[in-house]
Formats: C-alpha cells, sequence, structure tokens
C-alpha cells in the first residue's frame, strides 16, 4: 500500500475526528446506567457508564469518505456532559504493510502507555489524541484527556 496515501487517511481521520467531537449538541445528554462493551471495528471498547452512543453522527463523517476510497473503517461516538468521545478503527489486513510499520511511519507524538497499550498520544486542535496499531487495525481515540481514554480503553 502506498505510505502517503496512509499518511494522509492518518491525518483525515483526526481531523475528522476533531469536528464530531464538537458536533454532539452536549447540553441534552444526560448520563445514567452502568458500564458496558461495545464493539468498533472488531476492537472493544468499555463505554463508562453516563456515556450516550452517538455513532450514527460519526459514521456518517467517517465511514463514507474512507469506504468509498476502498478502505473499511469503523467508527464511534460517545458523550457525556461536556466530554465527548470519537473512536476509529481502521482494518488495513488486505494490505502489506505491518503493525510495525504503521506505528513508525504514520502514528506521531509522545510514547504512552494507557492500560497497557504503549503507543502515541498527541494533542490535536484541543482534543487529547491516543492512537495504536494492533492485529491489523489502526485505532484512534480522540477526546479531552488521557485519564478518559483510560476508561474507555481494554487492554
Amino acid at each position: 500500500m502506498n505510505k502517503k496515501i496512509l499518511a494522509i487517511f492518518a491525518l483525515l481521520i483526526v481531523a475528522a475526528g476533531m469536528s464530531a467531537v464538537s458536533a454532539f449538541d452536549l447540553g441534552d445528554i444526560f448520563g445514567g446506567g452502568e458500564n458496558q462493551t461495545a464493539t468498533v471495528g472488531g476492537v472493544d471498547f468499555n463505554i463508562p457508564a453516563g456515556y450516550e452512543n452517538d455513532t450514527q453522527a460519526v459514521n456518517s463523517q467517517f465511514t463514507k469518505l474512507f469506504k468509498d476510497a476502498g478502505y473499511k473503517v469503523d467508527a464511534a461516538g460517545y458523550a457525556k456532559d461536556s466530554t465527548g468521545v470519537v473512536i476509529a478503527v481502521v482494518d488495513y489486513s488486505d494490505y502489506e504493510i505491518s503493525d510495525e510499520e504503521i506505528e513508525q511511519e504514520f502514528i506521531g507524538g509522545n510514547t504512552t502507555t494507557i492500560n497497557n497499550i504503549t503507543s502515541t498520544s498527541s494533542i490535536e486542535d484541543g482534543a487529547y489524541v491516543f492512537s495504536f496499531a494492533k492485529d491489523n487495525k489502526f485505532v484512534v481515540i480522540s477526546t479531552d484527556s488521557e485519564q478518559t481514554v483510560s476508561e474507555f480503553l481494554i487492554a
């Protein structure tokens, strides 16, 4: 797979994630209930109590663009009070590129370990972004803080 295309793809995911987080109508969301598990693109995530699902809005921004380009991508959005979380998972198993190549070439930022997953984090347009590659899947979580990411990650 052309590495330049993947780099552009990674940047577009972050940009789309930022617009999706800012698009949540947080004033109308009320939390409650228990923690749940959700699967996004074949990867399991913990959804803390009180977070409401807004996946339809996120999917409309992510999946059309990248599915039209031939990528397997799934995305989900969650919100609670003033915190929005966007999760995007890209399956690149159809391409000849390894997890290590993804992490070395395309995932930038500070090396960070959250819930026993070591990869990179960065601040993009005021949002905390944690991304990693595992089992031919590129995962990006965009939210307000490392603490919020740790609530969603299942090691």
